[in-house]
């Protein structure tokens, strides 16, 4: 909670001094919306160790080899990773180059994936 309550002040901060700054030096706002974005990420970072212990806890007791989890966090990376760059290019108004990191990120989740889909395969052909 307390994390929560620090990332939204810092991001509404943020993008109050952004809007108030953007009259007189725009290419600044840039800056400062890729620092609160930093800051935020760093502080939430912190807390990615305890709940990566506890998504390896619960794949081991569940069954789940480290190939199944170890996609599903590659996935998860990407999509965060390619939702904050265009989310930053759509707050510059490069909204092609959103899109372009949307798509890259959905086809790279999706090679991420690919042995995950081959062992799905694997184990319909073992059924039938």
């Amino acid at each position: 909670m307390e994390l929560v309550i620090k990332a939204a002040v810092a991001g509404v901060a943020a993008t109050v001094f952004g809007q108030i700054i953007k009259r007189s030096n725009p290419e600044i706002t840039l800056l400062l919306s890729l620092s609160a974005a930093i800051i935020i990420l760093a502080s939430a970072f912190r807390l990615l160790g305890t709940v990566m212990e506890f998504l390896e806890n619960t794949a081991a007791s569940a069954g789940l080899d480290a190939e199944v989890f170890t996609v599903a966090v590659r996935c998860t990376g990407i999509a965060l990773t390619s939702q904050l760059a265009s989310e930053l290019c759509r707050d510059c108004g490069q909204g092609s180059a959103a899109s372009a990191i949307e798509t890259a990120g959905s086809i790279a989740a999706l090679y991420t994936a690919l042995p995950l889909a081959e062992r799905l395969l694997r184990l319909v052909e073992a059924l039938l």
